[in-house]
């Protein structure tokens, strides 16, 4: 019966994390590269040792929340027409300078040119070229501004830079470091190469709204039935220990 108590009350709290996410996936939906955050569940009694397997089961030992995901699936292209608007199509990162100068990587391509002509994301943090910051000169028409597909770019027909991206086999290894942003391991490298940049469109979350809200409605029903079913088991408990005492 105690048990039945636990296994509510680790269900609760597993919609309680799932709950959670879904509304950090919601409330950035609308975010350019947003990745979205999915959690992986088990049973406690997959976690244990060969010998508490054999002691309980595994309905006796309720769920829990083994970790949290990123889905790094790539999410729709929505044409702008914005030249400093970038999305890269397939697999890949863009590279910016972290507030300490480290290599941090996204997928969100909205771009801006500070004063001084230097290219930088939404939050100021420096764009990285394949050699450096890239400037462009003073006086250009932004408007003229052309990239490649490879990243190189061009002001007037004269070749600025190029974009730097990032690669990763295994994107497991990357830990988030802000809503877009993601930091890897200092003894990984990635790829620099085979990256394709498409300019004037930018890759919106991947998100998908209904899915999410579908998930979070599930999540409700389920945190409710754990409860309901806490709530008849302590009352049994209470009952019976009344019983006894009585």
């Amino acid at each position: 019966m105690i048990t039945g108590v636990y296994s509510a009350m680790t269900a609760m709290d597993a919609s309680a994390g799932q709950h959670e996410v879904i509304a950090q996936n919601l409330a950035h939906a609308q975010m350019p590269g947003y990745r979205r955050i999915a959690v992986r569940h088990q049973s406690f009694e997959a976690a244990l040792d060969e010998e508490q397997r054999a002691a309980y089961s595994r309905e006796s030992m309720g769920s829990g929340e083994i970790d949290r995901v990123v889905d790094f699936s790539q999410g729709a292209m929505e044409r702008t027409g914005r030249t400093l608007d970038f999305a890269i199509h397939g697999d890949g990162f863009f590279v910016v300078d972290g507030p300490s100068g480290e290599a941090l990587y996204t997928r969100n391509g909205s771009f801006h040119l500070t004063g001084d002509g230097e290219l930088v994301t939404a939050e100021g943090l420096t764009v990285r070229g394949a050699t450096g910051a890239i400037n462009i000169p003073p006086d250009t028409d932004v408007s003229r501004l052309v990239v490649q597909s490879d990243g190189t770019i061009f002001a007037d027909d004269q070749e600025v830079g190029r974009l730097a991206f990032a690669r990763f086999e295994d994107t497991s290894v990357l830990e988030r470091r802000g809503i877009t942003l993601f930091e890897a391991p200092p003894e990984i490298n990635p790829e620099q190469d085979g990256v394709t940049v498409v300019q004037g469109t930018r890759e919106r979350s991947n998100v998908h709204v209904v899915h999410e809200l579908v998930r979070l409605i599930a999540g409700m029903r389920q945190y409710e039935a754990a409860q309901k079913s806490l709530t008849n088991l302590t009352e049994v408990v209470k009952n019976h220990i009344e019983l006894n005492q009585g």
